[in-house]
């Protein structure tokens, strides 16, 4: 994921543009998915459960 977010802050995103984040979807909370998936010293990970109607 971060290899991403970093490639599109690098070559793709405008100067006028916010830092882009990477958002990872999934069926079921993994929170060791998420933890391993993103920076070890990133303090913004969110991970939550989200219901579908």
């Amino acid at each position: 994921m971060q290899m991403y977010v970093n490639y599109y802050d690098r070559f793709v995103k405008t100067a006028d543009e916010m830092p882009t984040i990477g958002i990872i979807l999934c069926k079921d909370k993994k929170d060791a998915m998420v933890e391993i998936t993103l920076p070890k010293d990133n303090k913004q990970i969110f991970a939550s459960k989200y219901l579908l109607y």
